[in-house]
């Protein structure tokens, strides 16, 4: 198969599991302070929902960090029952240093995989931060209905 890079292709079987992971860093214009968007994928327990699996990922979260607080609670949508997803808002310290995240994960196609999408940052988000995470989901969203009908 070809297997896709920013870069370019590469030739290889197919893995079992693809658990690559996308840091983009951007930089906030008048700050000038980093923000990032972490796009991760994995796989979900047998049986598993959409909205369980971010349980279970704000559970293991809540153990690994410390003051690990959830800001927005999580909320489940319907994208036309093809391809739930959830998101939710959080905010902890790690190394000491403040992290706040706002999470979406969308259930794949395969009904056993997902791919989250992460916002990233050490302070608290502004709108345009909130719309540029927004626009990347909306935009993944779009390219998979295109690509499934």
């Amino acid at each position: 198969m070809q297997y896709p890079l920013p870069e370019g292709l590469i030739e290889t079987p197919a893995p079992v599991l693809d658990q690559s992971m996308n840091v983009l860093v951007f930089q906030e214009p008048e700050s000038r302070a980093n923000y990032t968007i972490v796009i991760n994928r994995d796989r979900m327990n047998a049986g598993e929902t959409v909205e369980r699996y971010c349980q279970r990922q704000i559970k293991t979260l809540g153990r690994q960090f410390d003051e690990y607080t959830v800001e927005q609670e999580l909320v489940l949508h319907a994208r036309e029952s093809v391809h739930p997803y959830a998101t939710f808002a959080s905010r902890f310290r790690q190394s000491g240093t403040p992290v706040h995240q706002i999470q979406c994960a969308i259930r794949l196609a395969d009904e056993s995989g997902v791919i989250i999408f992460t916002l990233g940052s050490s302070a608290p988000f502004n709108e345009a931060q909130r719309a540029h995470h927004a626009t990347v989901v909306s935009s993944f969203m779009n390219s998979m209905t295109a690509v499934i009908k």
